[in-house]
């Protein structure tokens, strides 16, 4: 693809759960969105907040293990994770060329 662009689509494990359990979204960049090779910082949105004992991870194309996610909630605690941010970078991978999946994973 031309100009350093590649597609990335985006492949969150719980977009929406109506059974009443954690959820979880990637907010940026969009599904389907072109992005530059190399790092990439990827922002979401959880059910998560500073009262519950969740954990968000990332990963990209199934590569394992899933890192940890930084939280950075309204509340500003370190455990809110209603919102987060993860940045792939060299020490964990960097997007490449083609389709890439990006994951994001609560557990409670």
């Amino acid at each position: 693809m031309a100009n350093g662009q590649i597609l990335a689509p985006l492949a969150p494990t719980s977009p929406v759960n109506n059974t009443g359990g954690p959820t979880i979204q990637i907010t940026s960049p969009q599904d389907g969105q072109r992005v530059p090779l190399g790092e990439l910082m990827i922002q979401g949105i959880s059910s998560d907040n500073k009262d519950n004992d969740c954990k968000v991870f990332a990963d990209v194309n199934d590569k394992t293990p899933m890192r940890n996610v930084t939280a950075i909630g309204d509340s500003k605690e370190d455990d809110d994770f209603s919102k987060w941010t993860f940045t792939y970078t060299q020490d964990y991978q960097l997007i490449k060329e083609g389709e890439n999946e990006l994951t994001a994973k609560i557990t409670c």
